[in-house]
């Protein structure tokens, strides 16, 4: 019966999985309508095991074995605690969130191209770029959305100058360094003002 549905219970019973974000019940004279909001996927935390975390730091459950977002993966991190539903806290882990944000931004538009976050030297993180294995090294404090957009034109010139890079460095406030190869140079080390 209708008369029996009780809409905070459903609302409580759903919220108590780690995947969704929130839910209302709504209650019509002959049906109940449930509306559910999922956290979605926002990085992928190496553990020993991937943990799918979402943007406030969330550990999400399972979907299936198997299956898995495509998101940046985090290593380099240790973290407390492995349970779906727990927080990872950390001010480290936190940095690394913002910098996602500000890769996702649609003016930046990097992210597709990250496929790993290394986070093992505690002044900068790593970002690997999933087609070209490129380090790029980056302090979280100075990426600032300039700095960002910078570095997306920089990897989009040396793209389209087919250029096979070692490495790129955006640690420097104002400037993109590039290290290409030797067999892949025909003037001067590209550098590009942020």
């Amino acid at each position: 019966s209708l008369f029996d549905v009780n809409p905070a219970s459903i609302v409580r019973a759903l919220e108590r999985n780690p995947r969704i974000e929130s839910a209302s019940v709504q209650l019509f004279p002959a049906a109940v309508r449930v509306s559910v909001r999922e956290r979605r996927p926002y990085v992928l935390l190496n553990v020993g095991m991937l943990l799918e975390v979402d943007s406030v730091g969330t550990i999400l459950p399972p979907l299936a074995r198997g299956l898995i977002a495509d998101r940046p993966v985090v290593t380099g991190l240790r973290v407390p605690t492995r349970a779906p539903g727990a927080r990872v806290l950390t001010a480290r882990f936190s940095e690394i969130l913002r910098l996602v944000a500000r890769l996702e931004a649609p003016d930046v538009g990097l992210l597709p191209e990250i496929s790993e976050i290394v986070a093992t030297d505690p002044r900068w993180l790593v970002l690997r770029t999933s087609r070209d294995q490129i380090p790029i090294f980056i302090d979280p404090e100075r990426a600032t959305p300039r700095c960002l957009k910078a570095l997306a034109a920089t990897l989009r010139d040396l793209r389209e100058r087919d250029r096979r890079v070692l490495g790129v460095d955006a640690r420097y406030r104002g400037q993109v360094i590039v290290r290409c190869a030797p067999d892949s140079l025909d003037q001067r080390p590209a550098t590009r003002d942020k």
